[in-house]
């Protein structure tokens, strides 16, 4: 129950502001149940957002993201919410040309990255 009302606060506190005001971009393909599907929330206006990554019944431990949106001069620090991955910093460009590694083990299972420019 406890684990269950953290992640309505979060999803009030910080998730819901960014699906309302962000861009949203599909940053892997539409979910068919057996390849990762992801979307990016971003907000160019205080600088944040937050990917969702879900991994359906894939036998693929890694994934790599490429990210939309972001200022390819600028650093953002990634944040794993179940810390699944350990934080990363890169630059926009990384981001979003090379992408970063994912790892999620098991099947159905999902991870919120949380994205901040430095």
């Amino acid at each position: 129950m406890e684990a269950i009302a953290r992640e309505v606060q979060t999803y009030k506190t910080r998730l819901r502001p960014l699906i309302r005001e962000a861009n949203l971009y599909h940053i892997l393909p539409r979910p068919d149940d057996r390849h990762w599907d992801g979307i990016q929330y971003y907000n160019p206006a205080p600088w944040q957002g937050a990917t969702y990554v879900y991994k359906p019944h894939s036998e693929n431990e890694a994934q790599t993201i490429r990210l939309k949106g972001l200022e390819g001069d600028r650093t953002y620090r990634l944040a794993f919410e179940d810390g699944s991955n350990p934080a990363t910093t890169h630059t926009g460009a990384e981001l979003m040309d090379s992408g970063f590694n994912m790892r999620l083990l098991g099947t159905t299972v999902s991870e919120l990255v949380w994205i901040e420019r430095v």
